[in-house]
């Protein structure tokens, strides 16, 4: 069973949702939003809160919200690997645009793996809205709906594809390499075994949606060699997203060409470091 909260409960774990007023550091013409009133529209729509989480006490924090549409709940959950969702990102201290994000909820693992924006439309807007901002956000909610399917036609996509053994050892570098990339220095300990290893029996395969799961579930709870799991939203959110960026790589990009293809994503400056 999926649990779901309430607009109360959800406000009541993240009391940034009903922020009055932003940060004093914002200026004059720092448009504020406040983040229930797009979630009231949302679940007025048939949106339905799976999570909250809040980046700090201050009411002004950067906040994430995880949602569901209810159509995509009709079926029995025996009947479905994951469902699509959707991410609303806010912030009211400057740190951060509003904007949605797409992904998809594993249940098996209960991972959420997030899509670059580029795999659909998205909003990703400074806080200088026009007045009927709100209303282009209720409709880019709705039209969300329809790039779920976008998101679910890459992931049959990616079952399709199989992976040699050096590839799985690509993805995998390139997963530590973006988990750790804004360190002044990467943990030297690291074992690419250790890393693919499954925790169950059903991605005990070489396709390349069931090595992007391990891969994502090791990095992200920890373990596996890297230490402790992802604890902070940012961070995972922006892991996800370079992860799966990288994972579509090996859709069209096979050995040494695949390797050179992961590398090329890096800054210019980066990829000299990462040789």
């Amino acid at each position: 069973m999926i649990n779901t909260l309430s607009l109360e409960q959800a406000i009541e774990k993240c009391p940034a949702l009903v922020a009055t007023k932003p940060s004093d550091r914002a200026s004059s013409k720092y448009s504020f939003i406040r983040t229930v009133d797009i979630l009231e529209k949302a679940v007025d729509s048939g949106w339905v809160i799976q999570d909250v989480r809040q980046a700090g006490p201050r009411e002004t924090a950067q906040h994430s919200v995880t949602l569901f549409h209810s159509s995509q709940l009709e079926e029995g959950i025996s009947q479905k690997e994951g469902y699509p969702q959707m991410r609303i990102i806010n912030s009211h201290d400057l740190t951060k645009r509003f904007n949605y994000l797409l992904g998809y909820w594993k249940l098996a693992c209960s991972n959420g793996l997030l899509v670059p924006n580029g795999i659909c439309s998205s909003i990703n807007s400074v806080h200088r809205f026009s007045d009927d901002m709100k209303v282009q956000l209720e409709i880019a909610m709705n039209a969300a709906l329809e790039n779920f399917g976008k998101i679910t036609g890459a992931i049959e996509t990616f079952k399709q594809r199989i992976l040699s053994q050096e590839e799985k050892n690509m993805l995998a570098r390139f997963a530590h390499y973006i988990r750790f990339r804004y360190r002044m220095t990467q943990p030297k300990k690291f074992n690419t075994n250790e890393l693919l290893a499954p925790r169950r029996d059903v991605d005990k395969s070489d396709d390349l949606w069931s090595v992007f799961n391990v891969i994502q579930e090791n990095m992200t709870h920890g373990g596996a060699g890297i230490g402790k799991g992802i604890t902070r939203f940012q961070d995972d959110i922006r892991f996800n997203q370079e992860l799966w960026m990288g994972v579509s790589k090996a859709v069209d990009h096979r050995g040494m060409n695949l390797n050179k293809t992961l590398k090329d994503l890096f800054q210019k400056k980066e990829r000299n470091s990462s040789n």
